[in-house]
């Protein structure tokens, strides 16, 4: 009953406003000619206590911007959308209100099954009926880094690692944003060249590429320090710390290397 008399006291106001627009009342002239000193000291005392200008506007049957008029003229700054929002949130009836509403639902996701292969292939459009195909430049290693099944096993890893890098043991907290790896001890790539897998096909059949035991978590800054990432993998380069502790030591500067085409090489 409480609400529907609201509901009824909201409508017969709306209804006097309107009424009184109809009659040809002028607002500013009401703010002028009406509104006296005491008046405005109350609109303000409401203002503060966190009534809005509609709701004062309401009572007084005049536009809400004759109320924020009246309250920027005396120097009160006037609140924002957000901080607005953040006051109804902090009112216990309204958040109440809210969960209530929401009590006894299930969530939207509740029964549902998320299937793995969800991206949709077009069989017209695979390898060399596309019009983009240029004759399977794509690296192996990056299709593989690219399948759904490659998404799960880095999950897996991350999930038995709690997510903590294995060798700084740091994670990501509040102030701290780390880049995590899902690295592999042996690498794919040279998986990939001592089975002798030449398509996805192959690589989906290997065990070895989807051992969770292959695998371990680190943080982007441990990973590129590893023998695993990716440059450092070709035999005789040095890591990106010893190269930057070699320049150091000797002072001399990062020069930028020099490009050298390959039809000049011996």
């Amino acid at each position: 009953m409480t609400a529907t008399s609201d509901i009824i006291s909201l409508v017969l106001r709306a209804v006097k406003f309107r009424l009184l627009n109809l009659m040809g009342r002028n607002n500013a002239m009401a703010a002028k000619k009406f509104f006296s000193e005491e008046q405005k000291e109350c609109f303000v005392s409401r203002y503060e206590a966190g009534e809005s200008c509609s709701s004062i506007a309401l009572d007084l049957s005049v536009q809400p911007h004759t109320i924020s008029r009246i309250i920027k003229k005396i120097g009160i700054k006037l609140r924002s959308a957000s901080d607005v929002s953040k006051a109804v949130w902090k009112i216990p009836s309204t958040l109440s209100k809210f969960q209530n509403s929401r009590r006894g639902l299930k969530p939207p996701a509740a029964g549902k099954r998320w299937k793995l292969m969800h991206r949709r292939i077009a069989p017209h459009m695979i390898g060399e009926l596309n019009h983009q195909w240029k004759g399977g430049t794509t690296k192996l290693s990056f299709l593989i880094r690219s399948l759904p099944e490659y998404a799960m096993w880095r999950m897996q890893v991350f999930q038995r690692d709690r997510w903590t890098c294995q060798i700084c043991k740091k994670k990501n907290r509040v102030g701290v944003k780390l880049v995590l790896d899902a690295d592999h001890i042996y690498p794919l790539s040279r998986i990939i060249e001592e089975r002798k897998i030449k398509s996805v096909p192959e690589a989906l059949s290997c065990e070895r590429i989807w051992d969770i035991k292959n695998g371990r978590c680190l943080c982007r800054e441990c990973h590129r320090e590893t023998d695993t990432w990716g440059p450092n993998i070709t035999p005789g380069r040095a890591t990106a710390r010893t190269r930057m502790e070699g320049s150091t030591a000797t002072g001399e500067h990062r020069a930028c290397p020099q490009v050298v085409p390959l039809n000049c090489v011996d």
